[in-house]
């Protein structure tokens, strides 16, 4: 009786040790690196504008409006403004004022939001910045995500539009 015994206790250690590997939580994938869902204040995460201007399209879409096409010097634009903003720490976003620029450019201004889909989120939900994706006369598109470490807000963005 006693191997009997001792056989039950060794196959009882044997499948609760097997269960408990099974139960042992997933490895943790690896943050993004670019997309939507990437942290810009993380180390290592590269702003992917592209994925930042096929959002905005894609809204612009629903509504029945034309995408916009991606422009370089709006991008420039853009990165100049949002860089600025960081290095100023500033806290008051939204139009800046008295912008000029070729084709009418319109340039929005905020902070705050870690990642693209928080940022495309936000400026939905704000005016001023939910009519410059949603402009119908808007044909090109400049987005800037700006990253400055020990900054109130981390990530500074900019989104320049134009005619």
């Amino acid at each position: 009786m006693t191997d009997r015994i001792a056989w039950r206790i060794a196959a009882a250690v044997l499948i609760a040790s097997a269960l408990a590997g099974c139960a042992s939580a997933p490895p943790e994938s690896p943050a993004p690196t670019r997309g939507l869902y990437a942290r810009l204040d993380h180390k290592g995460v590269a702003y992917d504008e592209a994925a930042a201007i096929s959002l905005v399209n894609a809204y612009r879409a629903k509504q029945g409006l034309a995408p916009l096409t991606a422009d370089a010097r709006l991008h420039d634009l853009a990165a100049e403004h949002a860089g600025r903003a960081g290095r100023e720490d500033r806290s008051v976003f939204g139009e800046v004022p008295n912008l000029t620029g070729p084709g009418g450019t319109a340039m929005r201004i905020s902070a705050g939001y870690l990642t693209t889909a928080e940022a495309f989120s936000g400026w939905r939900a704000v005016p001023v910045h939910d009519r410059a994706m949603l402009d119908p006369a808007a044909r090109r598109v400049g987005i800037a995500a700006v990253h400055v470490p020990g900054s109130k807000y981390r990530v500074y963005w900019a989104l320049a539009t134009a005619r």
